[in-house]
């Protein structure tokens, strides 16, 4: 394929927004085979479009136009924006949305769209509290001030939240690609990935702007700017809890003198944005409601899956209560051992680190929804590993689980999706990074 040739990055820019304009209005999830092969199709114009080297701004731009395809429709494949909006209602309300399920507030609370937000959201999330940390219920409330009369300024403002932070990110990411060694063109496979845009923007999932976020409080630790990172860092943990597993990691790449001050700074801060939702009843119902990733919801998991089947073989029934209670000790001594095992990291190791700790944590995990591995791929690409762009293609296929009336996952497709990503990570462990090489 010739390289830089701007016929052909027309041909698969045009492509992509066809694709998109697919995905965004003219599918449905229970619409499996349809789905499945645009996201293949989009996955083959990206791959087109990386071998086009494009430009920096050319990168940007495509990004940007892929980007506002969505921004004029409701999701179509995730009800999740229904609790957004209903969580965020309650918080103009002054109702701590951490107290109360939707079906227990069904008949008490008014509110514009009220009972089809509820109807909306499912069942699974009628019948449980809020999972959603404080900067996230904040958002909400913004969004749900400009869905008063009609949903879809609220989604318009979520984007727009969404792409100001990602954008500020795309400008950083260049320069610390190029720090690690690696060409920032390579960014095209996170920024321009169908992964991040259609469960971002199209699906409004916030691990774009959680990894966002963290990304740029790790640039400014790079930097050496302790107290900034310390606060960007918090805020990515108010919007989705996951970094944070990282913490303790940074603990020895951050000078002896510095290290009060950026751990301070984060725990303050997460205390202040916390502190109007703390009581000990919304915290007893947030940690209720978390511990169902653990022991209660299961979903496109790997190794999981192969306990489950050897348990059902050796006692008679699923063994996830028992591996729920196991799982948050596991998570700790795998943090424990990256943090240990070299005390003088340089940036690069830091980040592979990141990579492995959230490589396993996913891994090992009972519920891998296809937005979870956004967190991955952003890692992955910083490091020039190819197995997290390989799991951004093939963790499309749990979508095939909607396409039954019950939810039914295919064990054939889960067995290929982590085939190809198991094949890759022992291949690049075997040899070295292979992204830099596709």
């Amino acid at each position: 394929m010739t390289r830089n040739s701007p016929l052909l990055s027309l041909v698969f820019a045009s492509l992509s927004v066809l694709g998109y304009g697919v995905v965004a209005y003219g599918l449905s999830r229970e619409n499996t085979a349809a789905l499945l092969l645009t996201f293949g199709l989009l996955f083959a114009f990206l791959w087109g479009l990386q071998k086009q080297a494009l430009s920096w701004k050319n990168l940007f731009l495509g990004g940007l136009l892929f980007r506002l395809i969505f921004f004029l429709g409701l999701p179509t494949l995730s009800q999740d924006f229904y609790r957004y909006c209903w969580d965020g209602n309650l918080m103009l309300m002054g109702i701590n949305p951490y107290l109360h399920t939707p079906n227990a507030l069904i008949n008490l609370v008014q509110f514009p769209h009220a009972s089809l937000l509820y109807e909306q959201m499912g069942e699974l999330s009628n019948a449980n509290h809020s999972n959603y940390p404080p900067l996230s219920q904040y958002t909400f409330q913004g969004m749900a001030l400009l869905a008063q009369n009609a949903l879809l300024p609220g989604l318009l403002f979520l984007r727009c939240v969404y792409f100001i932070i990602e954008g500020i990110l795309f400008l950083w990411g260049k320069k610390l690609l190029e720090k690690m060694g690696l060409s920032s063109k390579l960014w095209g496979w996170y920024f321009l990935n169908p992964l991040l845009i259609v469960e971002t923007y199209g699906n409004l999932h916030g691990e774009g702007l959680m990894l966002s976020l963290f990304l740029l409080g790790l640039g400014f630790l790079f930097q050496h700017r302790f107290f900034i990172s310390g606060l960007f860092i918090s805020f990515s943990i108010a919007f989705k809890l996951f970094p944070l597993l990282f913490l303790p990691l940074f603990f020895f790449i951050i000078p002896l003198k510095k290290r009060l001050l950026f751990y301070s700074t984060l725990g303050l801060s997460l205390l202040l944005i916390s502190l109007p939702f703390l009581s000990a009843t919304s915290v007893a119902n947030y940690g209720k409601t978390l511990f169902l990733w653990f022991d209660t919801f299961e979903f496109n998991a790997s190794f999981h899956y192969l306990i489950r089947a050897l348990s059902h073989e050796l006692v008679g029934y699923n063994l996830i209560k028992e591996t729920g209670k196991l799982m948050p000790f596991l998570l700790l001594a795998v943090v424990s051992f990256f943090t240990l095992k070299n005390k003088k990291l340089n940036q690069k190791q830091l980040l592979t680190n990141l990579l492995w700790v959230c490589s396993i944590y996913l891994f090992s995990a009972t519920t891998v929804h296809p937005w979870y591995v956004i967190n991955l791929l952003g890692l992955g690409v910083l490091t020039g590993y190819l197995f997290p762009v390989v799991w951004s293609a093939t963790v499309w296929w749990s979508y095939s689980a909607y396409g039954t009336p019950k939810v039914e996952e295919s064990s054939l497709l889960i067995a290929l999706e982590y085939m190809a990503v198991y094949g890759c990570l022992f291949y690049e462990l075997w040899k070295k990074p292979l992204l830099k090489h596709l």
